[in-house]
């Protein structure tokens, strides 16, 4: 059996230079692989900036729900929001037709005057992330609420007649929640909204709506 060789100056040195070399290209894989988790956590994160179309039906209450039929909507609309803050923001701009109910007054039958709604509407948003809901592994969405301030011009049509039975333009308020989810890629939302307007008669509706943001 011979005998153990011991390393030489020049054995040692070679040693040292290969763990040297060895740690710096393991330093530097570390650096490209953070950052291409970096990058792609960039990409996947959703820009702040959206645009949006939701639809779906209105339901007058109150007085103008004693005149107005069942109806629909249709809006249009930019948000803003940062996936690591629950504040966000909306602005809207807004179109619903409600059909007019046939009245009975006394013996005589009269038709309500169909209704057109412009809104233009101001809202901040408040998204509930902890409160997402998860399924094998896959995202359902989560809850938010919203809130705001609009102008809304109502205008009467009778017998087909546009502002034959007369409009207004009044401020108002609007309060709902909704669920964020995502379907093959899009980001949607299901909602449900109170809309309050300060008219001479206080007019309500409540409108639902189904809405995609590109």
């Amino acid at each position: 059996m011979g005998a153990l060789k011991l390393p030489t100056g020049k054995d040692h040195l070679i040693g040292e230079n290969m763990r040297t070399s060895f740690r710096c290209l393991v330093t530097s894989l570390l650096a490209v692989a953070a950052s291409a988790v970096g990058a792609a956590a960039q990409e996947l994160e959703p820009r702040p900036w959206t645009f949006g179309v939701a639809v779906g039906a209105t339901v007058p209450v109150g007085d103008l729900g004693d005149f107005a039929g069942l109806g629909f909507h249709v809006r249009g609309g930019v948000a803003w929001e940062r996936p690591t803050m629950a504040v966000g923001f909306r602005g809207e701009l807004g179109y619903a037709s409600l059909g007019g109910k046939t009245i009975n007054v006394g013996t005589t039958a009269i038709d309500g005057p169909d209704t057109r709604i412009l809104s233009l509407l101001a809202n901040g948003t408040w998204a509930f992330r902890q409160a997402r809901l998860t399924d094998d592994g896959q995202d359902r969405g989560y809850p938010y609420a919203i809130a705001g301030l609009g102008v809304y011009d109502f205008d009467f049509d009778e017998e087909g007649v546009s502002g034959a039975g007369g409009g207004t333009t009044d401020f108002g308020l609007n309060a709902g929640a909704g669920w964020r989810f995502r379907v093959a890629g899009l980001r949607m939302h299901a909602e449900a909204r109170f809309h309050y307007v300060f008219s001479d008669e206080p007019t309500n509706f409540i409108p639902f709506s189904l809405g995609v943001w590109f």
